[in-house]
């Protein structure tokens, strides 16, 4: 894809957000799941699972707290849909891999 071609054809592009995240948006930017589990310092296990598998609910990362970021789920995205989709040998993993960086 040529970039100057996908700027002249959508000039705009938008992020669908929850409501109420936009404090958190305008003070941090808008942050991928990898940035967001560094943010708070989540390791692991953990950090494995939020990053490599599916997200079948929202995640709040910090559970009652203000300054919490909550991971959107990936409702739409369940491992056997990936598995028919993918190209390349691609695995459900890997996609989900991507998607947080």
């Amino acid at each position: 894809m040529d970039i100057k071609k996908l700027i002249e054809r959508y000039p705009r592009i938008y992020h669908m957000a929850e409501k109420g995240t936009w404090p958190s948006i305008r003070d941090r930017g808008l942050l991928s799941a990898s940035a967001a589990l560094d943010l708070f310092g989540i390791n692991g296990a953990n950090r494995r699972i939020l990053e490599a598998e599916q997200r079948r609910q929202k995640i709040d990362l910090v559970p009652n707290s203000p300054d919490s970021i909550v991971l959107r789920d990936q409702k739409p995205m369940p491992e056997e849909r990936l598995l028919r989709a993918l190209k390349g040998g691609v695995t459900p993993e890997q996609w989900y891999q991507s998607c947080c960086r």
